[in-house]
């Protein structure tokens, strides 16, 4: 073997090997990374409102300070209006029921005319006897 084929192949030798031992290092360190990448997103979120805050004279200590009550108060924020939004659905729920019930049954006889499926429960039952019998026979 030549020695720019021994190369060729330690090459991707080493980019296989490698791509492998990452994906397995990344689904069994998940438990690990998660908490590490999520404190990198939110300190690259945080690092330019501390940068404003340290142009305005506030000292680098309160200006990190504000900027994290910057960010938590937005997520309290998001968290409640997702709160407030879940809290209207349960309120409304049986407006959006008695909407969405002559939907759901024109979607449903839309695709049994399409697939050419029995609306019947007990054709639906006997079918699916009749394929647990042909299932037993094999």
């Amino acid at each position: 073997m030549s020695k720019k084929n021994f190369k060729i192949l330690l090459v991707v030798f080493l980019i296989t090997g490698s791509l492998y031992f990452i994906f397995i290092g990344l689904t069994s360190g998940k438990s690990f990374l998660v908490p590490v990448v999520t404190a990198i997103i939110l300190a690259m979120v945080m690092a330019p409102v501390a940068a404003k805050f340290r142009k305005w004279g506030v000292k680098k200590g309160w200006a990190v300070f504000f900027a994290d009550l910057i960010v938590v108060a937005f997520i309290a924020f998001m968290i409640f209006l997702l709160a407030a939004q879940a809290n209207q659905v349960a309120n409304n729920w049986s407006q959006i029921e008695s909407r969405l019930k002559p939907k759901v049954e024109q979607a449903q006889s839309y695709f049994r005319t399409r697939l050419n499926m029995s609306s019947s429960s007990e054709e639906q039952q006997q079918n699916m006897n009749n394929q647990q019998q042909n299932q037993n026979k094999i």
